[in-house]
This record gives C-alpha cells, structure tokens and sequence, in this order.
C-alpha cells in the first residue's frame, strides 16, 4: 500500500481508469517524498535520486562537477518512467508537479487499489479559498 505523508501535497485528481492525475504542490520536500513514492511502486530509489542532479565536465579543473538540483529549479521539464507496472510522466512547473500514472489494464484493480487506497489519510490536500458565484442579471424590455 503506497503511503502518502504530508510533504505530499495534493491540489487535486483525477482518473479515467487507467490513468491517474494528481497535482502537487511544487515544494522542497517533493524530492524525498517523490524517491520512497517511486520506490512503492517498484522503482529503483537510487536512479529516481540521480535524476535530480546534474553534472557537466569542467575544462579547467578537468573534474566532473555534480550538482544536486532543488525542485525549485526544475521548471517546464517532463520526465518519463516506466516499469513492469507502471509508467509515469512528472511535468515539473513553475508552481506545481503534475504526474500521471498510467496502469497495465490486465492487473488494473489491483493497482489502482494500490494508488488510491491509502491517498486520503495519508496526504495533506491543498485548500483553496472558494470562488465568488458569478451572477447575470437579466433585464426584459417588453
């Protein structure tokens, strides 16, 4: 059962049966929530982790020069993943993450039990201050 602790902060779902929405809020403990989701779902935690650092090859110190990436700096990027179970596409924007999980219909049930078991109680939902009603005002002319 995947566990969703409150890092994880959801704006909203959505799903059509074999592909599930949510939105996340875009915070810096994304990164560390994000690795122990994809491991729950049967992803190696150690690439998921690589993915948030980048590297080049400086000329003059001829080093290999990492850099771990904050989740802050990861803007308009879409990233893919797939296993035996699921495959995942993570749009990080500007103010929020969108994943989309899309499940191997022949075990649908059981995976989408997995998804959405545990996703309530566990996370914490973003609240929005409600919207105003917008009201017409018609006028007769008789």
């Amino acid at each position: 059962m995947i566990k969703f602790p409150k890092e994880f902060v959801l704006m909203g779902t959505d799903n059509d049966g074999v592909r599930h929405r949510y939105s996340v809020e875009k915070n810096d403990g994304f990164k560390g929530v994000f690795i122990k989701f994809m491991e729950e779902l049967g992803f190696d935690g150690a690439a998921i982790k690589k993915q948030f650092e980048e590297h080049h090859f400086d000329d003059e110190t001829e080093e290999e020069v990492y850099k771990t990436l904050k989740v802050s700096e990861i803007v308009d990027v879409c990233k893919y993943y797939k296993n035996n179970e699921y495959e995942l596409d993570v749009f990080y924007g500007k103010d929020k993450i969108i994943l989309v999980i899309r499940t191997n219909q022949k075990k649908e049930r059981v995976r989408r039990a997995k998804l959405l078991d545990d996703l309530e109680p566990k996370s914490t939902w973003k609240e929005f201050p409600p919207k105003p009603l917008k009201t017409k005002h018609i006028v007769r002319t008789t």
